[in-house]
């Protein structure tokens, strides 16, 4: 039935957006070739193509992710985009024919973009100061066939630098900056705009040294390849660039095929030209877009009509001379596993601490050794006694499948073009499509139906989407296009939601099966039983402090209300809490802990990376809120007790007997948290904090572990993280899909005009789909998903990006505790034995910190951005405070005692106040509240003297 329903559902919601996007003037839509999403030529791919489908008639453009340049330069050869950005130096090859493109390419420019500058990067302790310094040093030249890697090995070959001069590293732009700041790396080519972030953020964190060049060695550069030239960087743009750097710069293109119809090329060029200025909103880099004129480029073919009638044919430039770097036994099944999980953490262990393959070689490996896994971890047989044979060698069979389909794609030459110019080969398609098929079953296996449904869908929306109306359609995409771009690229199934989870998260995962098996999980318990036990509702209370520091850690919330709540949950039902009330709390604080810092499940990571935020930052503002959720949770909680007449534990264990017992697991946070706010790399950091929990357990003859504990925990970590591998990977997916298709950008502009320019209305309706995507896909996936589409949506309404991100973060933990589909409380439920619906009303109430805190982030100064006065953020905690306080006691109609009507009307009516973002409102709000508060104070002393004096 819930398959049925979820089917009639989409139907219906196709066939409503059919008939609203049917009546219309038809369009046609097109696509502009950007590249990854952490770029500039994203997001102003993205401002052009909104720019153009609102002012060229017949036009709906969408802006599509790529692997750069080289990519966007084929696709508009072959007609795949009408529109691409590149560097000038892949152009001069494209069109001689020369370097990597096999014959010359029929393109034309239409527009000059930006300059790209080269930043050569370092850390002032290695002691390079020129670029001859690089010679026997770590370095590293950007991700196989990226432009970043262009321009580094162009630059490089100018200067008689080759492979063998240097180790050669391959990292994508975070690896690059982890393994600067980790001292795996030397130094590092970085190409881009003027105040690149990845740039801004390693300067940040350490001593960062801009190497500069050399009068001369521009020179060099420029006659070996001319499309080059010097620029000087301004002081201040970085920090610790106090004065004016000389580094190469090449400039950026937009291009279109020289079939490209006169006019739209004309209505493309002048209408970017005359709305510039929106264009700088999005990024400063714009002012610099001007037409192609003959003294700027004066060896490129420009559109005689699209660059103000301006016709040069090409001077025949010589190639840009790119350099290519070197490029079942009888074993029981359970022997199998054991040995494949722990070789998976030994592997991400010394890919964290090493970083020494690229992207797009860890990721394959991760994902396809995950995917084996979960086919011998989770088989196809689910009944009851021994599995046929037929099913063992089903999943033998899938197992090796995936294991060839990851050797291929590990081994695919990425920085060839025939791919792009002539299409996948039989074989490499075969390959992705059963890849993605066996990624699919692995998901259902480990996540669910819902999340391949909502992968499968955007697959398909991906190869239809031409057959739909103008308001949601595509250009339509062959599965050969779909599988090369979603596999064979960095930008789809192995884009950033995989690249986290196969990093960052995993490490912490393991970490966390780590201190579970060396029992420092339950020291935390313990603690939390000891320090609240004795006060009113104590185990109640000590569950919340209990999740809160386990769930931080653990990554989830289900698995949080499974195994605290084994102890948790009893003695809350022996103190005198309803079953119901003891799984809803369980659950609620379970929940919690993805927002509690330092770890916050996986959430810290990913939005430190979606923000380009330093991750100490991301702690640093989530404290606050943290806190304010958890003391809405324990005001609940005591309410609860107070309206029962319970009492605290009577034998709580002592604080000191317990915190000597188990005070040295306390090491190994403390170190974790230290290093984290030291910007060392979350990664090498979860490694660390693996190393240290084994070593301090051994500081104790107690909790001293061998190597059978050592290798369960590395079992286990690997099995638990299963699920958020596989639920990244479809992830990324549905990412992918968003970018190619250029529906985020739409759906974020829809968002927008749908509210109206009312931020609170575009806030319930985000709220309303991080609980309908968050009842099928784990909470990361529903955040990321969300987030890629609505967090643009938010900026527009003026919320800052961070801000955003911490919104739509938090509103996508909802769906573990609201009805009908709240996992966490059906797993509290389960231990608590009562009726699951019950217990999910009960923890979506005591979880009411989820919607009041997000509401005041948007609505007050509670995350202390910058330009935010510590004043305004004292004034938003006093009233967040007061909100959640008459909230809670006109919910639950009990404060010090029962509430009577008109006393829960006026503490409903102070929350309305409270909401209403002008200050003399809410301090109004709040006023009323302390009033109504202090007369029920009043009335129930009262009614508690009343019988005494009787």
């Amino acid at each position: 039935m819930p398959d049925k329903a979820a089917r009639g559902v989409l139907l219906a919601i196709l066939v409503a957006v059919w008939l609203t996007g049917c009546g219309g003037e038809g369009q046609r839509t097109l696509s502009i070739a950007t590249g990854n999403t952490n770029g500039l030529y994203y997001p102003l791919g993205g401002g052009l193509a909104s720019i153009w489908s609102r002012h060229v008639d017949g036009v709906n453009m969408k802006a599509e992710t790529t692997a750069g340049s080289v990519t966007n330069l084929i696709q508009v050869a072959k007609g795949e985009s009408e529109v691409g950005f590149t560097q000038a130096d892949a152009l001069a090859a494209a069109l001689a024919g020369a370097g990597r493109f096999p014959e010359p390419m029929p393109l034309l420019s239409i527009g000059k973009l930006y300059p790209n500058v080269v930043h050569l990067v370092t850390i002032r302790s290695t002691g390079i100061e020129s670029v001859q310094d690089l010679r026997g040093r770590r370095v590293s030249v950007g991700p196989p066939g990226s432009g970043n890697a262009v321009t580094a090995w162009n630059v490089l070959g100018a200067m008689g630098i080759g492979e063998s001069d240097f180790t050669v590293r391959q990292l994508n732009y975070a690896q690059m900056s982890n393994g600067l700041k980790d001292g795996t790396l030397d130094a590092g080519f970085i190409a881009g705009g003027v105040g690149m972030p990845a740039v801004v953020e390693i300067g940040v964190s350490r001593d960062m040294v801009l190497v500069p060049f050399t009068d001369g060695e521009i020179a060099t550069i420029v006659r070996a390849e001319p499309a080059y030239s010097g620029f000087n960087m301004p002081p201040g743009v970085y920090r610790g660039v106090d004065e004016p750097v000389l580094t190469p710069t090449l400039w950026n293109l937009l291009v279109v095929s020289r079939s490209m119809d006169e006019g739209l090329a004309y209505d493309l060029t002048r209408t970017m030209l005359e709305r510039r200025g929106d264009l700088e909103n999005i990024s400063s880099v714009a002012s610099f877009i001007t037409p192609v004129s003959a003294r700027d480029m004066d060896d490129f073919p420009i559109h005689p009509r699209g660059a103000t009638a301006l016709l040069r044919r090409s001077t025949g430039r010589r190639s840009a001379g790119f350099r290519r770097p070197l490029t079942t036994g009888k074993l029981p099944w359970r022997h199998i596993l054991f040995a494949l999980a722990i070789g998976l953490s030994l592997f991400q262990l010394w890919q964290s601490t090493s970083g020494m393959l690229s992207a797009t070689l860890a990721r394959p490996i991760h994902l396809a050794w995950v995917i084996v896994l979960t086919f011998l971890a989770k088989p196809s047989w689910t009944g009851e006694g021994p599995a046929p044979r037929w099913c063992l060698w089903l999943d033998a069979g899938l197992a090796l499948a995936a294991l060839y389909c990851g050797w291929v794609i590990v081994g695919f030459d990425y920085r060839g073009v025939d791919h792009i110019l002539y299409g996948l080969g039989t074989h490499d398609l075969i390959v992705g499509l059963v890849f993605v098929v066996l990624l699919f079953e692995a998901t259902r296996r480990a996540v669910g139906w819902v999340m391949v449904a909502v992968g499968l869908v955007f697959l398909l929306y991906a190869g239809f989407g031409d057959l739909l109306p103008d308001v949601v359609a595509n250009r339509g995409f062959s599965v050969e296009r779909i599988l090369r771009f979603q596999i064979f690229t960095g930008a789809g199934l192995f884009g950033t939601p995989l690249g986290i989870a196969a990093g960052t998260v995993f490490i912490f995962v393991l970490f966390g099966a780590f201190l579970e098996v060396t029992g420092a999980g339950r020291f935390f318990i313990d603690l939390a039983f000891a320090a609240a036990g004795r006060f009113r509702g104590g185990p109640a209370k000590a569950s919340v402090i209990a999740s809160a520091a386990m769930g931080s850690i653990s990554g989830s919330a289900i698995a949080n209300t499974v195994t605290t709540g084994a102890l948790t949950i009893p003695m809350m039902k022996k103190l005198g809490y309803r079953p119901e009330q003891a799984g809803g709390i369980e659950a609620a604080a379970s929940t919690g802990g993805q927002i509690m810092p330092p770890i916050m499940g996986a959430g810290a990571f990913i939005m430190a990376d979606f923000t380009n935020t330093p991750y100490r930052e991301i702690v640093a503002l989530s404290i606050a809120p943290a806190i304010l959720y958890f003391g809405c949770t324990l005001l609940f909680v005591h309410l609860m007790a107070v309206k029962l007449g319970l009492r605290g534990m009577k034998n709580p264990p002592p604080v000191r007997r317990t915190l000597s017992e188990g005070v040295h697991f306390l090491l190994p946070l403390g170190l974790v948290v230290a290093l984290l706010l030291l910007n060392y790399s979350p990664p090498l950091v979860g490694a660390v904090g693996c190393l240290a929990v084994v070593v301090t357990g051994m500081a104790r003859k107690g909790t001293r572990v061998g190597w059978r504990t050592i290798l369960e925990g590395l079992r286990a970590g690997a099995v638990l993280a299963l699920p958020i591998s596989l639920a990244c990977a479809t992830a990324g997916i549905v990412v992918g899909v968003i970018g190619q298709t250029g529906i985020g950008l739409q759906f974020t502009e829809s968002v927008v005009q749908a509210a109206g320019g009312l931020l609170w209305l575009a806030l319930i309706f985000i709220a309303i789909a991080a609980l309908v995507l968050g009842m099928g896909l784990p909470v990361t996936a529903a955040y990321i998903v969300i987030s890629v589409m609505a967090a643009p949506a938010l900026e527009g309404l003026g919320l800052s990006l961070l801000v955003a991100h911490m919104i739509i973060f938090w509103l996508s933990q909802t769906s573990n505790v609201t009805p009908p589909i709240a996992l966490a409380a059906f797993a509290g439920a389960g231990v608590a034995g009562s009726a699951p619906m019950r217990t999910a009303t009960q923890a979506v109430k005591l979880s009411l910190g989820f919607f009041i805190v997000p509401a005041m982030m948007a609505y007050s100064a509670l995350i202390l951005v910058d330009g935010t006065s510590v004043t305004a953020f004292v004034f938003a905690i006093v009233c967040t405070v007061a909100l959640i306080s008459v909230a809670a006691y006109a919910i639950e109609g009990f404060a010090i005692t029962a509430c009577g009507g008109v006393e829960r009307g006026l503490f409903a009516l102070a929350a309305g106040l409270i909401l209403v973002p002008n200050d003399p409102v809410r301090i109004a709000g709040v006023l009323l509240g302390a009033a109504v508060f202090a007369l029920h104070a009043r009335n129930s002393r009262g009614r508690r003297e009343a019988p005494q004096a009787r």
